[in-house]
């Protein structure tokens, strides 16, 4: 029979609360026998990760059981109520409310146990409601420019690193825009604390800094001349009637520059102002089964994916971008064609909305982009009076906003 004893207790909680605080990880040890489940992106990631943990834990060799699965998968687990099968797997973090029972809580200081570090802004909003996702992974659109275009124009690549170089050139088509939310919102991103995020559930559009975004998007549409243009909408680096602009993941660059004989290159967006503007983004990371019966061990291989070892396998079989921090770079090889470009590129974009209305969750409370009347108000009335146009703005939010909850 257990017998109760209240100084024993005392110390278990002091134990579980310096666990909490320090992440424990000099008291994790792998459950003995420990066999785990886990779900990764693809095949030669997995072979790779296993060989890694066998490595690292000779000890518990073999431990690891590998299923490739795609994007997708987890959300239907998870809408299927069948539950998830596997004790680590991988998930994108759109993904991750819906699935937030599901996931384990992990304690809030255990990153500081990586040895490379991760994107925290991919990261905060979720675990600001449950510490559970650690993005490794991003995908989206990145800038572009063509170099071989750039040059027979007789211009300098250094001329694409702020829109007011851009506009002093004086060349047309130095820039691809598309009546999209996926090309608007960057250029509205000089000032991107208007978004709603930890702190707020709606977009701010009374705010400065909103005004000050919107006042950047405007000297940029004007100064470039940019005119939406969706005939050239997956085509502008092909028929390369454009020198720079936004390619998407599905664009087959690689096999554009190979037919069109030319040199693209990827970056972060121009400055404007001296601000950094950002593209966005959907991540992907590795979160652990609230239902595992090895915690430990789960938490072991996701420090294991976080060293730079386990970076560096990413990197060398993933298809999207490894999210590595810019000052940690030139800890890794870059082995695939454009990567290192890209993986640079991608310190320059920001993640795409994850907050729903407080009057309905379900809705993204940056949906409001999507309404095509409202990026006529933007690219029409705003060019007029900015200020004025944030009244405007603030009162469609609003009809928006209640139309949405009478959903």
């Amino acid at each position: 029979m257990y017998n109760y004893n209240g100084d024993n207790v005392k110390k278990w909680i002091l134990l579980a609360m310096t666990c909490l605080l320090t992440a424990c990880s000099a008291e994790i040890k792998i459950e003995e026998s420990a066999v785990l489940k886990v779900a990764v992106e693809n095949e030669a990631y997995g072979e790779g990760l296993k060989a890694l943990w066998n490595e690292t834990y000779p000890e518990n060799a073999d431990a690891l059981e590998i299923s490739v699965i795609n994007e997708y998968e987890i959300l239907e687990d998870v809408l299927s109520f069948k539950g998830i099968p596997y004790d680590v797997f991988l998930i994108k973090d759109e993904d991750v409310a819906t699935a937030l029972s599901h996931l384990y809580e992990i304690p809030s200081s255990f990153h500081e146990n990586f040895e490379a570090g991760i994107r925290e802004d991919f990261a905060s909003t979720i675990n600001t409601v449950k510490n559970c996702y650690y993005p490794m992974i991003a995908d989206g659109f990145l800038y572009a420019l063509n170099l071989t275009a750039i040059e027979e124009k007789g211009l300098q690549p250094e001329v694409f690193e702020n829109f007011e170089s851009m506009a002093a050139a004086d060349v047309d088509n130095l820039f691809y825009y598309y009546d999209n939310p996926l090309f608007l919102l960057p250029l509205l991103s000089s000032d991107g604390s208007y978004f709603p995020g930890k702190e707020a559930a709606v977009v701010n559009f009374k705010s400065e800094a909103f005004l000050h975004s919107l006042n950047d998007y405007i000297t940029i549409k004007k100064s470039l001349k940019l005119e939406s243009d969706p005939a050239q909408f997956d085509q502008w680096f092909i028929s390369q009637s454009y020198l720079s602009g936004l390619i998407g993941p599905w664009m087959q660059y690689e096999k554009s520059e190979e037919i069109n004989e030319i040199t693209l290159r990827f970056q972060k967006l121009p400055l404007i102002d001296g601000q950094q503007l950002k593209t966005l983004a959907v991540s992907y990371g590795y979160s652990i089964n609230a239902d595992t019966i090895y915690p430990n061990a789960s938490l072991k291989l996701l420090e294991l994916m976080h060293s730079v070892k386990g970076m560096q396998l990413l990197l060398d079989t993933t298809d999207l971008v490894p999210l590595i921090l810019e000052e940690e770079m030139e800890n890794f090889n870059y082995s695939k064609g454009h990567q290192k470009e890209k993986v640079t590129a991608m310190n320059g974009a920001m993640q795409q909305d994850l907050v729903g209305l407080k009057e309905n969750a379900n809705v993204i409370a940056m949906g409001i982009f999507d309404e095509e009347s409202v990026r006529a108000l933007i690219d029409h009335e705003c060019m007029k009076d900015a200020e004025a146009c944030t009244d405007l703005l603030s009162e469609k939010n609003a009809e928006w906003i209640k139309a949405q909850a009478g959903h």
